[in-house]
């Protein structure tokens, strides 16, 4: 063991002191963290750096090829869109301030007896007047309603039919319900029309499209269509009347 009075006597020494002096006023210099150079590609092995740039380059020129690809499929499309739209921007209506006046035909014929055909340049006389006379007489004779509506029935297909089928279901009209003298719909659910003119033209359509088209074009056919049952009194009636305005055409 060291004597304590050589160390008492060391520590009192002013060499001792001094360095011990010195040493406390220098602070000690702690180092948190030391820098150290980090390369990237330290990481990474040369072939999988190899490796993401071929695949990085193979990809770029793949997205180039195809929106190269699509571009050109699209472009016949619109194309096409815009081939369509150029008509319909040509043949726009131009706005005016004014409206156009029209022009009309001095050559038109207002003569009710008369028929102008433009195309042709021809004024000829009316096909149906001779039709409306003859009915005008015979219907005012028969005393019935439909002598005021010559011009709708004589304008039908089915004319002769028309008049003929109102003899034998309501004595030319004389006994009907709702301007019906067709007796369609049947008795209890009888058809009501506003005016006999709309009446003439829906008998009309029935028989063209019921009847004449299936191939029922005489009494005789269409009694049981019509009516429903056989009956000679109707198929008599429809056949006299026919006959009477065989004659006109």
């Amino acid at each position: 063991m060291r004597d304590m009075r050589s160390i008492d006597g060391i520590r009192k020494n002013p060499q001792y002191i001094a360095k011990r002096v010195e040493t406390k006023k220098q602070p000690t210099q702690k180092t948190f963290f030391s820098v150290k150079k980090i390369h990237f590609f330290s990481f990474f092995d040369k072939r999988q750096i190899s490796t993401i740039a071929i695949t990085f380059v193979v990809t770029f020129i793949f997205s180039i090829a195809t929106s190269q690809g699509l571009a050109a499929i699209n472009a016949p499309k619109q194309q096409a869109l815009i081939t369509q739209e150029l008509p319909r921007k040509a043949n726009e209506l131009a706005i005016l301030d004014k409206p156009d006046v029209p022009v009309f035909d001095p050559n038109v014929r207002l003569a009710p007896d008369e028929v102008y055909l433009p195309k042709e340049g021809m004024i000829l006389p009316d096909p149906l007047k001779k039709r409306k006379e003859f009915l005008e007489k015979y219907l005012r004779a028969k005393g019935t309603p439909l002598a005021d509506h010559v011009d709708a029935i004589s304008e039908q297909s089915q004319w002769k039919l028309i008049i003929a089928i109102s003899r034998a279901e309501s004595s030319f009209c004389k006994h009907q319900v709702t301007n019906n003298c067709w007796g369609i719909g049947g008795a209890w659910n009888m058809k009501k029309y506003k005016n006999y003119d709309e009446a003439v033209a829906d008998v009309n359509r029935i028989l063209e499209t019921y009847y004449i088209q299936a191939g029922l074009d005489t009494p005789k056919k269409i009694v049981r269509k019509y009516v429903g049952h056989q009956s000679d009194n109707w198929e008599l009636a429809v056949e006299q009347e026919l006959k009477n305005l065989e004659e006109i055409e």
